[in-house]
């Protein structure tokens, strides 16, 4: 079988490295638009690793463009400057990614205002970090993208103001009791946050952004960044495969499209969203990532669904760490999903723990108050147990309800953990 993979994100390397290992695979074509060692981040290595591509059988076609996808001919025309040719396939893998969302405001096209469309843009915006000739710094959208740049800069010494519309950061993921730690720690490190004002333009001079101007103010600015969210790379798609309302290609149990020869991973499509056992668009380098594998390994006969995916995640930002799975209060809401919660606060330790050696654990457990059946999660301390939330990932795919985690086996020793654990102890508190 010989496969061909378009596009050089997580979703497509981990597509790649799964029809590697796949018996029933006997060549692979890799296709990426861009420069295939900067969206992995290979660096000096790249040479190391194309090579070892090439031992595996992967014939990696960098920097080069498909221009025309024919499902009916199983064939594609791509072009790498100003030389094209086709190429045939048994099976297609679209790993086509995503495309950040660019406001559609005067000024937007100033210089220094960037997105975060792509690996390589996370490395230019890393490196402007210590750029001595940026004092402000906006940036447009608090959520996870928005406060994890904040961090670097701020530190950095630089002023960095965040707007958003929300009135909290990370408010999709996190509900108030949360969110609101998270920015006050922003607000006591001196970031400045302008919550609840939508921005109006991007005001420059000489070509280069200089501020911000939102409904309620004007902030300084030498650099913006726009992390209002993404979109999927699809619109040379239309007509192809089928595409829903927004442009996200649609796929079945088993990733394949409306043509079963082509399969669809990442931001590109949409999975099966746990919780809800509806179709969402989780745009999410893991979920992006365990599609990918489940593609490659999978894409033969269709013996096997792909299990679907909660959206969990977690991240340390100053100063806390916070992770997330399933609903919250907020998602609940707006997908109309019928919901309770118990909220607890426990130690690590054992009480009497050394301070040095303890802290506290925020959790909240989000379940049907029907079924009873474990829905979401989220916590929030200021040491990493973010692993815990896994638990709860993984309750939310096996279907279980309170009742299954209260006295669920989890373990203590006074140096690692308490005698009855935080995910316990909101169990028990739903009762």
């Amino acid at each position: 079988m010989h496969v061909i993979v378009i596009g050089g994100s997580i979703s497509g390397a981990e597509s790649v490295r799964a029809l590697v290992d796949n018996p029933e695979v006997t060549s692979i074509d890799w296709f990426e638009a861009g420069d295939l060692a900067l969206v992995q981040g290979w660096g000096a290595n790249a040479a190391m690793h194309l090579s070892a591509l090439a031992q595996q059988g992967v014939t990696v076609h960098n920097q080069t463009t498909v221009t025309q996808l024919n499902p009916a001919t199983h064939s594609l025309t791509a072009t790498t400057g100003a030389s094209s040719q086709d190429y045939s396939y048994d099976k297609l893998i679209l790993s086509t990614g995503s495309a950040a969302i660019e406001l559609p405001l005067p000024g937007a096209k100033l210089d220094g205002v960037m997105s975060i469309a792509h690996r390589s843009s996370i490395f230019t915006l890393k490196k402007q970090v210590q750029n001595p000739d940026i004092k402000n710094v906006v940036i447009v959208g608090a959520g996870y993208i928005g406060v994890m740049f904040a961090e670097p800069f701020n530190q950095a010494g630089k002023h960095v103001t965040v707007v958003d519309i929300a009135d909290q950061p990370v408010a999709t993921n996190l509900d108030s009791e949360f969110s609101s730690q998270i920015a006050a720690n922003m607000t006591e490190s001196g970031v400045t946050l302008a919550l609840g004002e939508g921005v109006q333009e991007f005001i420059g001079q000489d070509g280069h952004v200089t501020a911000v101007r939102s409904e309620k103010g004007t902030y300084p600015a030498d650099l913006v960044i726009v992390a209002v969210g993404n979109r999927a790379n699809t619109a040379w798609l239309q007509g192809i495969v089928d595409l829903d309302s927004r442009g996200v290609v649609k796929t079945d149990a088993y990733m394949r499209t409306s043509d079963p020869d082509i399969l669809a991973v990442g931001d590109a499509t949409t999975v099966n969203y746990l919780p809800t056992d509806t179709e969402l668009r989780i745009s999410l380098a893991s979920n992006a990532a365990r599609g990918g594998r489940f593609a490659g390994r999978y894409l033969g006969a269709p013996t096997r669904k792909f299990p679907g995916v909660s959206g969990t995640s977690a991240l340390e930002v100053f100063g806390k760490f916070f992770a997330a799975t399933g609903l919250s209060t907020v998602t609940a809401g707006k997908s109309g999903a019928a919901v309770a919660s118990s909220f607890v606060t426990a130690p690590l330790l054992m009480a009497d723990a050394p301070a040095t050696m303890n802290a506290e654990i925020q959790f909240k457990l989000i379940y049907d108050p029907t079924s009873r059946r474990v829905l979401g999660a989220q916590l929030l301390s200021d040491v990493n147990v973010t692993a815990y939330i896994n638990v709860v990932a993984l309750a939310i795919q096996a279907k279980m309800t309170v009742e299954d985690l209260e006295y669920a086996d989890f373990f203590f020793q006074p140096s690692l953990a308490a005698p009855i654990n935080v995910i316990n102890e909101a169990e028990l508190a739903a009762n």
